[in-house]
């Protein structure tokens, strides 16, 4: 039976644990300041990212593996499996899948299969965690990529930031500059549509954007049952494990993750940034 491997991103903000457990190889994005490259996750982590950021107050940027560093990696998972399944960022918002393509083609050895998630964040990991189930279970690469693709039909992505200078400076948001721009400070809704990240709507408190949230996650149910949710958040666990409560009480779903929103996406977010992503049943 052939040995399949999953492979992901350091923005697929899955708990630690997860990763562990299921043996995901996780490749890192670099955050570039100004005189210095650190690895997201592996050199930096959000509170020594956010130390970074207050102490040189510069706005740092991110950058994708490269195409070498994918090869390392892919040769290094080689030697445990014959089919490499490589999930990521969408290619709107990221040339990292572009960039595990190249690094494929330089290890003939091992099949890999890079595919585009279409968006990142937990609806990343939620994809990523199921196909390493499925690789657990012994299932076929085309399974796998079949329940991946069922996977992204059935996720949502609702975040909201608090520090908007980060999603205007990031310049990867529709509508990120007039929020951030607003006479009357708000707060944004952001979401995905067809791979690109925008602002939807905006409301003047936090409580009434985390409220939102939560109806958006309902309405976009369409009558399917909400088997998981994700709350990832940038450095506030107070406030996701309050919101986890509301959460429950009013969509209750099945599993509960809280898990933190890694540098890379912080860079985009910002800072204090929740993000609620809905798992509905197919």
């Amino acid at each position: 039976m052939a040995k399949i491997k999953i492979v992901t991103d350091s923005t697929c903000s899955l708990p630690p644990e997860l990763i562990s457990q299921y043996g995901i190889v996780v490749v890192p994005y670099a955050i570039q300041f100004a005189s210095e490259s650190y690895r997201d996750g592996v050199d930096i982590d959000v509170e020594q990212f956010e130390e970074k950021v207050r102490s040189e107050g510069d706005m740092p940027k991110t950058a994708v593996p490269s195409p070498g560093e994918f090869a390392e990696v892919y040769r290094a998972v080689a030697e445990q499996a014959d089919t490499i399944i490589s999930i990521h960022a969408g290619k709107k918002i990221s040339g990292i899948c572009g960039s595990a393509e190249l690094g494929a083609a330089e290890v003939p050895e091992v099949h890999v299969e890079v595919v585009d998630s279409n968006i990142t964040c937990m609806p990343l990991g939620f994809m990523v965690l199921e196909a390493a189930k499925a690789a657990e279970a012994g299932k076929t690469k085309d399974e796998i990529l079949a329940l991946i693709e069922e996977v992204k039909e059935n996720t949502g992505f609702f975040a909201t930031s608090v520090e908007l200078e980060f999603i205007k400076e990031s310049g990867r948001i529709v509508g990120a500059e007039e929020a951030a721009e607003s006479a009357v400070k708000v707060k944004p809704i952001i979401t995905f549509t067809d791979g690109v990240p925008g602002v939807i709507e905006k409301a003047r408190t936090q409580a009434a954007v985390l409220g939102r949230m939560i109806e958006l996650a309902k309405e976009k149910a369409a009558g399917r049952a909400i088997e998981q949710v994700a709350i990832v958040h940038a450095n506030v666990e107070e406030i996701a494990l309050k919101f986890k409560e509301r959460v429950e009480k009013e969509l209750a779903p099945r599993v509960t993750l809280v898990s933190q929103l890694g540098p890379t996406l912080t860079v985009h977010l910002g800072p204090g940034s929740l993000v609620l992503v809905p798992f509905y049943s197919s």
